[in-house]
């Protein structure tokens, strides 16, 4: 099985047992953005003579569901400039998010129950 934390907002890693991938989004602008993915294996694997042709067929599966999240990243960053779009930083939909992010903070600035 494959484990996918999100890392705030704009990472998601993703922990295989053969490889971690981290995949970020980069708004460049309120139409725009870049998609950067980081692959990791250990050393072991890469030098395996079959490594290239493998690793090949693993970058070409994880192409097409990074084509998916370009799409989904293309319309998420579209609506930004919808006149429904509320201005803020999280949406209704954060919520999640923003909760989140305030257990963090209880944590790191002190305000959490023991």
């Amino acid at each position: 099985g494959t484990f996918f934390p999100v890392v705030h907002a704009n990472t998601m890693m993703s922990f295989s047992i053969d490889m971690v991938s981290a995949t970020e989004v980069y708004p460049d602008g309120p139409d725009k953005c870049t998609l950067v993915t980081s692959n990791l294996v250990p050393k072991s694997t890469a030098a395996l003579p079959d490594f290239d042709e493998i690793f090949a067929e693993y970058i070409a599966n994880g192409n097409v569901v990074r084509n998916e999240d370009v799409v989904a990243a293309e319309r998420q960053q579209k609506g930004l400039s919808s006149r429904f779009n509320g201005r803020g930083c999280f949406t209704p939909q954060d919520k999640l998010v923003h909760d989140y992010n305030l257990w963090i903070l209880d944590r790191v600035i002190g305000n959490a129950a023991p």
